[in-house]
């Protein structure tokens, strides 16, 4: 177990051998052996108050937390206190406490208090954050500098496993991720970002976390888990905003393997995705782009393909490509509102 009193007590004794040399030094009147020593007892000075900065601050460094600790079932809630926040097993009635890829032995979290905490299905959404007093507002999660150690943290923690996946991406520093966007794919995890000044969603980010992730090693943690915008090199679905030009995305849905979007110019797109040894690959497809009901929001993205009310008002299914299936005749948009998708 690491000796911080013990460091510091050391450290405390050379120091003041250090002052007790000089003053004897000086007080016996050897002032010629004095003048060149100070300079050495000066570096050891500076040396010293270094080495007691860092074991503070190595004191209170905390690692990443990467999985709740927990047995048969994961029910959590937040408490907020005046001093701290903390989540809350209710099954076991207790705080619950924490591993990570370098440490197995579970711990509490002091430095990141949970400051925002929502269910949303398969998932607990979560910001923690170094200063429990902190509000979220809007909605809206600002991605700071993840280099600096005081930064608050996005995450979702999954149920089932209690493995908790931070939304940190450099490409995210500076720009706002919407909390009410949150979809789920097959191995994705997907949400809605903000660029500055910005009301509207500009893309979507997705989370890739294969089925091989753990934290029992480095590897399988870092090479099983991966994020970055979706689209492709011909629909790359990222829209900048200019002056007089509000490019942004007005409507985004994924299940399964399948997902579409629109954006503000009225163009809509459907695409499918497949994993490979190389990544997410993505295909979009122009298909629907004269269908003007499936762009009023008569369309449904299921787990086996893409639901959409034609010009003509039959029923299609399409899994992302030029080909359609006719799926019934004749239905009015009250009727795609209680259709029973499958």
């Amino acid at each position: 177990m690491y000796n911080f009193y013990g460091e510091i007590l050391f450290i405390v004794v050379v120091i003041a051998a250090i002052v007790y040399t000089i003053y004897f030094t000086f007080i016996t009147h050897q002032k010629e052996k004095l003048k060149y020593l100070t300079p050495l007892y000066l570096i050891i000075f500076i040396v010293a108050i270094s080495l007691v900065v860092n074991i503070i601050q190595y004191r209170h460094y905390e690692y990443d937390i990467h999985q709740v600790v927990f047995e048969d079932e994961l029910n959590l809630s937040i408490v907020k206190t005046e001093d701290r926040n903390f989540l809350y097993n209710k099954i076991t009635n207790k705080e619950v406490t924490y591993i990570n890829v370098y440490e197995k032995t579970p711990y509490k979290s002091n430095n990141l208090q949970p400051i925002y905490f929502k269910d949303i299905g398969d998932y607990y959404l979560v910001v923690f954050s170094p200063d429990n007093k902190r509000i979220i507002e809007n909605e809206r999660f600002l991605q700071g500098d993840y280099e600096r150690n005081e930064i608050d943290h996005l995450v979702l923690i999954e149920k089932e496993t209690g493995y908790i996946f931070d939304t940190q991406e450099y490409e995210l520093i500076g720009l706002e991720i919407d909390l009410t966007s949150f979809q789920f794919g097959n191995n994705l995890i997907v949400f809605g970002v903000f660029i500055p000044y910005e009301n509207n969603i500009s893309f979507y980010q997705y989370i890739n976390i294969q089925d091989e992730y753990s934290i029992e090693d480095v590897m399988s943690l870092h090479e099983n888990y991966y994020s970055d915008n979706i689209g492709d090199w011909t629909h790359p679905s990222i829209h900048f905003h200019t002056l007089g030009d509000p490019s942004e995305i007005t409507a985004f849905g994924i299940s399964g393997r399948y997902l579409y979007y629109q954006d503000s110019y009225n163009r809509i797109y459907i695409g499918a995705y497949n994993n490979d040894t190389y990544g997410v690959n993505f295909s979009f497809y122009e298909t629907l782009m004269d269908e003007e009901l499936a762009k009023e929001g008569y369309i449904k993205v299921t787990d086996t393909g893409i639901y959409y009310l034609s010009n003509d008002g039959h029923l299609y299914k399409t899994r992302g490509y030029n080909i359609r299936s006719l799926i019934e005749i004749n239905v009015s948009k009250d009727d795609f509102e209680s259709y029973i998708f499958e």
